[in-house]
């Protein structure tokens, strides 16, 4: 890789990091055979050399002024004595005429025999010596003239810069690309080569950053934008690699004229040349050209009509990520500032992240440890070498192939070759040091094929949509109860288990469910076919999976399927889920959750952090589940796989390694900042990336997904279905492709649900409000609703709020309360599907407040309306006051079928009619282009009443052409309830 100048950028950085290891290695020169001494004509010393894999020399030490020479010499491996020519060329033996200390300036060897030769000779050992070729001054000095170093193949015109700031003008621009010429300006030939294939790449990066975009943007998943991605690479590589050789100028390989060109294009190009020239020099940064000779290629594009789409990506890559890869440059050039460059014999000049490569992703791993690891896992010597060693530890322990453990030991003999010692996750600058080796392994990941980003949220839909078309599994296409039932068995049955058999044996529990009604607690015969599922066996811990089975059904049995969903999904304490645990038949509490009894965890996590967080990954929540390839990778960063015993680590070994983890996937995520990545995407790149590095260095561990799981249990399922009637279920299920509600239950909505239901073991229901009669405003005898301590802890956890309420005098405040409900409703969004009484309505009806001004009103006949939220409140109160509003005695209301159904079901309101849109009666400044997502602008009128027992999911509401009719079905319904 090399950047925009032509700097060979991975060589530069790796022979930063090999200095820096030898520097902290402390290597004794005495003993090192591997050596040169080289007069210091500075220090009257002799600097001892030791050279480095990459090129170039780091100093470990100095000597007088005479130098004993050693016993012998090593290079490239080979041990060479005194005798030998090699030894001589480091070493040569003292005549008397020769000085025993070095002349004040090195010689070059004599031009006149073989000038050529001889330049080549001085270009190779200065290479050699300083990691950099000569510049033409340094031939000069060594009495080479620019003739033959030119003819020598080594030296053309300067790489400087012209000083110009001015854009090239059109005919300039024309002149040059019709001719072949290069729009860079003057540069060394020899970099050609490198610096076309570095703009290239660069160029790729920013259209596939475009290209991901472009395609999140029409709602495609995460696993169609990466293979969409994919296809297009051979295309966009195509043409960036040949308009890149056309900036650098081959000859016209774009095989146009003149008057083929596009004035538009020669605006980008004569912009993106200004910026490339202007940031040369001290003020200028790298990032800075690398964006203009990226204007310049898209530019390159329009204007000769070459690789147009490319072109365009680049453009809007470059608009989008100008700012990050600005940063991103800065920080570079003021880290090599900041680390400085003085264990080179040569300056080292400003290093670019290989993230502008990649459209500002990290991709070039600057820690030790992210890069080896990084260039083992791409094949070539490094994974070769440590394929052998593995091969090696696995060869000692008696083994015929490598296993986990030898791995596990090449990892920490690595480590602490890399860093000399293990590092400490409770010393912030070792953490630190983990995580952002963690992020550049991440990015690496991000660029492969199949990255494991969206593995959670497109995988699972991908599957239920698979499952959904499988003889027997129909209803998950419409159910998102029993998708919530699902994720529920896959997390105990993960236990010990690849994601091919968790998804069989998950499967296999699900279909005894559905038809029996009961969840299984007890494993399958080894080797039985459950289902007609085969391999749907509970693995090696069977024990652990019976634990969670038996939970969960308990739940299901206790609260009903769709209970179960909301509280699986709802925050409850750590005492409520010991106690549900312990009326389950189990022992204690759940494992590895912190805080007391009071604690609040989401329901899941009664399975314990590690199998209930993995559930609620799988239903799209947020948090980062410790299992062992968590463990895996998150030990391997400090060098600390195994347990005390020797054991492999598998999973946090306390509280405090616990949360540390958590601690290290937020932190990996800010790294990563501007990605876009969730907790559950972030770590399932991890866990590929660390999957692939074990499948690279010997011991294969594929990742598995629970789509082509499923795919093999509905093709195994299929195959048992009569062929005539395969038609049928294709027909049946070809409408059902595509999942409805899936995931539209929120958190908010699941947390009322399971309220109203009641928590703890089969407890009525209570609301979350208590009354006081008589305590209401300063005493006057209105109604005062305190919120429950527990409740409001538990809806503070969903981020809804439970304010305090008290009812106010309605004649006395309906003004006040109408010019507040105005002031509010004036901006929102969706304000005209609220009506606002007028002050004579109010103040005939008894009304609410909460402390923070929003309100309520409830008429004579229990019907609630004017319900506000003001702009002073910290949370979503709208839940809150409906439920206030039904301890008050509210009975029924009426809305728009837009999002506030939703609100009224999840509170006990169920529809009972509904009214269509009629233009006549449309409320004063409705605009259906606002309302759009809602029947085109044109919802109906829902009418609803309170049931305690209805949780929603209501779909045969009669229908009525008039109000009045709705209202009287309304009243129905509320006295057959009443009765």
């Amino acid at each position: 890789m090399a950047d925009l100048l032509g700097n060979d950028t991975d060589y530069e950085m790796d022979k930063y990091l090999e200095a820096n290891l030898i520097s902290e290695a402390g290597i004794n020169p005495a003993i090192e055979k591997n050596k040169k001494s080289v007069f210091n004509t500075e220090t009257n010393t002799h600097d001892i050399l030791l050279p480095m894999s990459q090129g170039g020399y780091i100093k470990i030490g100095e000597e007088g002024e005479t130098v004993d020479p050693p016993r012998s010499i090593l290079i490239e491996g080979m041990e060479f004595g005194p005798e030998t020519p090699e030894f001589q060329s480091y070493y040569p033996a003292l005549q008397p005429e020769v000085m025993e200390t070095a002349p004040a300036s090195l010689v070059a060897p004599t031009t006149e025999s073989a000038p050529i030769e001889g330049a080549v000779s001085f270009a190779n050992e200065r290479k050699a010596a300083t990691g950099a070729m000569p510049t033409m001054e340094d031939f000069d000095a060594a009495g080479y003239t620019p003739d033959v170093v030119e003819a020598a193949g080594l030296m053309g015109p300067q790489a400087e810069p012209s000083g110009r700031t001015e854009p090239l003008s059109e005919e300039e621009v024309t002149k040059i690309v019709s001719e072949g010429g290069s729009l860079i300006g003057e540069y060394d030939p020899t970099i050609r080569e490198s610096g076309s294939a570095a703009v290239s790449d660069f160029a790729v990066g920013l259209a596939v950053e475009s290209l991901r975009s472009e395609l999140e943007a029409t709602g495609a998943d995460p696993r169609t934008i990466e293979e969409e991605i994919k296809a297009a690479m051979p295309r966009l590589q195509s043409e960036a690699g040949v308009l890149s050789s056309a900036l650098f100028g081959t000859g016209n390989p774009l095989e146009v004229g003149v008057a083929d060109f596009t004035t538009l294009g020669i605006m980008d190009i004569q912009e993106g040349y200004q910026m490339y020239q202007q940031n040369f020099g001290p003020e200028g940064s790298l990032a800075g050209r690398a964006m203009g000779m990226a204007v310049m290629l898209a530019g390159l594009a329009e204007m000769t009509g070459v690789g147009i789409p490319l072109g365009k990506l680049v453009k809007a890559g470059v608009k989008k990520l100008e700012g990050p890869l600005m940063r991103a440059g800065a920080q570079a050039e003021q880290r090599i500032a900041q680390e400085g460059s003085t264990m080179f014999s040569n300056p080292v000049g400003p290093i670019v992240d290989r993230g502008l490569a990649a459209a500002g992703r990290l991709v070039a791993p600057q820690t030790p440890d992210a890069a080896f690891y990084v260039a083992a896992r791409e094949g070539g010597e490094q994974n070769a070498s440590a394929v052998n060693r593995v091969s090696e530890i696995a060869q000692a322990r008696g083994g015929s192939k490598p296993k986990v453990e030898d791995l596990v030991q090449f990892f920490e003999e690595k480590h602490v070759e890399i860093h000399g010692r293990q590092l400490d996750p409770n010393v912030e600058e070792d953490f630190d040091l983990a995580v952002t080796a963690a992020a550049e392994e991440v990015a690496y990941q991000m660029e492969q094929a199949t990255s494991g980003r969206g593995w959670y949220d497109a995988d699972v839909k991908k599957t239920f949509e698979t499952l959904a078309q499988t003889p027997g599994l129909e209803a998950l296409a419409n159910d998102e109860t029993l998708r919530v039932i699902w994720s529920a068995f896959a997390a105990p049955t993960s236990i010990g288990n690849k994601v091919n058999n968790n998804t069989k044996a998950a499967t296999a529990a699900f279909l005894q469910f559905l038809k029996t009604g009961k969840v299984p607690v007890d494993p399958p015969q080894p080797g039985a076919v459950t289902e007609g599922i085969s391999g749907a066996g509970w693995g090696m811990k069977q024990k652990s999976v019976a634990s969670g089975m038996k939970v969960i059904a308990h739940l299901i049995e206790t609260k009903g399927p769709e209970g179960f969903a909301d509280w699986w999904l709802s925050s409850h304490t750590l005492k409520e889920m010991t106690d549900l645990r312990k009326a389950a038949g189990l022992g204690g509490g759940p494992s590895g959750l912190s805080g007391g009894k009071d604690s609040l965890h989401l329901g899941a996590m009664i399975l314990g952090d590690k199998t209930g967080r993995f559930s609620l990954n799988i239903n799209g929540y947020q948090g980062t589940t410790k299992d062992m390839w968590f463990a895996r990778s998150y030990n391997r960063h400090f060098g600390n796989m195994r347990n005390p015993d020797g054991s492999i680590t598998g999973g946090p070994r306390n509280q405090s390694e616990r949360r540390r983890m958590e601690e290290f996937t937020s932190r990996l995520i800010d790294k990563l900042g501007g990605d876009g990545l969730s907790e559950q995407d972030a770590q399932a790149v991890l866990w590929f990336y660390e999957q692939n590095l074990f499948t690279d260095l010997g011991v294969v561990s594929r990742p598995g997904s629970f789509s082509e799981a499923a795919e093999g249990i509905s093709s195994g399922l299929r195959s048992g279905v009569r062929a005539g009637d395969e038609a049928q279920v294709a027909n049946e299920s070809a409408g059902e492709s595509v999942l409805t509600g899936f995931r539209s239950i929120s958190n908010p909505k699941r947390t009322i649900r399971s309220q109203r239901r009641g928590s703890g073991l089969d407890s009525e229901a209570s609301g979350p409000y208590t009354r006081e009669s008589g305590a209401g405003s300063e005493g006057t005898g209105l109604l005062s609703l305190d919120p429950d301590p527990l409740t409001q802890r538990l809806y503070q956890e969903s981020n809804i709020s439970l304010p305090k309420i008290n009812e106010v005098s309605a004649v006395e405040t309906a003004d006040t309360f109408n010019a507040d409900m105005t002031k509010a409703m004036s901006a929102h969004e969706f304000a005209a599907q609220v009506e606002i009484k007028s002050s004579e309505e109010l103040s005939n009806a008894r009304l609410f407040r909460t402390e923070n001004g929003s309100g309520f009103a409830i008429k004579p006949d229990g019907d609630i309306v004017a319900v506000f939220q003001s702009a002073n409140e910290t949370g979503s109160v709208g839940y809150s006051m409906i439920q206030a509003a039904v301890e008050a005695g509210g009975r029924k209301l009426d809305a728009f079928d837009t999002f506030l159904p939703g609100i009224y079901e999840a509170a006990g309101f169920k529809p009972v009619a509904r009214l269509p849109w009629n233009d006549e009666f449309a409320p004063p400044g409705w605009n259906k282009d606002t309302f759009n997502d809602f029947n085109n602008g044109e919802p109906d009128v829902i009418f609803f009443v309170y049931d305690p027992n209805y949780f929603g999911g209501a779909t045969d509401v009669p229908r009525f052409t008039d109000y009045d009719e709705a209202v009287a079905a309304q009243d129905a319904e509320l006295a057959r309830l009443g009765e």
